[in-house]
């Protein structure tokens, strides 16, 4: 009788994308800051058609020194700032989920993750 050793590497693949989903979680934003980031953008929308009720961007405009409309235009041009970047961090993440999906070794995984929590694929 021969044993055989082999390596379930649908496991390795399966712990490997949950650390890299960990890796990935900590680049994400803070949820608190941003659900006040997205308070502010939707008073900044709404600034911008016309509705002027907006107390937290009032009071960032107030402490700049500019009008209520330029901090709105500002705050979205940022909002749409740290979309791209999500977007960026998104797609290596797919990207790096697709490279486990087709390792061939334990070893092969290993190294996408170490690339993944060094910053390497985000630079």
């Amino acid at each position: 009788m021969k044993l055989r050793l082999t390596t379930d590497m649908g496991l390795h693949r399966q712990s490997g994308r949950d650390q890299l989903d960990r890796i990935f979680a900590s680049l994400q934003p803070d949820p608190r800051i941003q659900t006040v980031r997205d308070a502010k953008a939707d008073e900044a929308r709404r600034i911008l058609a016309g509705d002027l009720d907006a107390p937290l961007l009032a009071a960032e405009a107030a402490n700049r020194g500019v009008m209520l409309q330029e901090q709105a235009t500002l705050v979205l041009a940022r909002q749409r700032q740290s979309r791209e970047r999500l977007a960026a961090i998104e797609a290596a993440r797919q990207s790096l989920q697709g490279a486990i999906d087709v390792a061939r070794t334990p070893a092969e995984i290993d190294e996408i993750l170490a690339a993944a929590g060094g910053g390497e694929v985000l630079s």
